[in-house]
């Protein structure tokens, strides 16, 4: 067997395992992978064109996922029309409940909604939730500037740039 074709026989093994796991690095194609000599840049170059076809065809997915979503929006807009319709045909004729040969419908209460009219820091303070989180953008400026306070965890991964 050429060195070619047993490196493209090496490419589809990793393929068809990265299938079968639906995408997760397991071990066994984690082992594939090292199976590849990298110093050839062929090899690597098969290993790129894998990760590219793979990102193609997540996008591929993505398209389509956004297609269904709008179908499924555009569904439930129906539903929530029809449902507004019935139940204000419903009110203006003062009727509580329907008895239909399939389906019975009635008028429920729903829960109480409570809203402040005025501004949030009016709120009697026993009744405030307040959320708490770091400013990412401020502590990576005091980090840039050598200026970040004691305590914090800097960490730094690396990634791949695809030339």
């Amino acid at each position: 067997m050429s060195g070619s074709s047993l490196v493209m026989e090496q490419y589809d093994r990793i393929e068809k395992a990265l299938v079968a796991s639906n995408g997760v690095m397991t071990d066994e194609v984690m082992e594939l992978v090292r199976e590849v000599d990298l110093v050839a840049g062929i090899k690597a170059d098969g290993l790129v064109a894998l990760m590219k076809t793979a990102e193609d065809e997540a996008q591929r997915w993505k398209r389509e996922a956004a297609e269904y979503t709008a179908l499924q929006r555009a569904a439930e807009a129906r539903a929530e029309s029809i449902k507004a319709a019935l139940k204000q045909r419903m009110e203006a004729e003062q009727l509580d409940k329907i008895e239909g040969p399939r389906y019975g419908v009635s008028l429920c209460d729903s829960p109480v909604s409570i809203k402040w009219p005025g501004k949030p820091d009016e709120l009697p303070m026993y009744m405030q939730r307040m959320k708490v989180e770091l400013d990412t953008a401020l502590a990576r400026s005091l980090y840039n500037a050598g200026k970040l306070p004691s305590g914090f965890t800097v960490e730094r991964g690396k990634h791949l740039r695809i030339m």
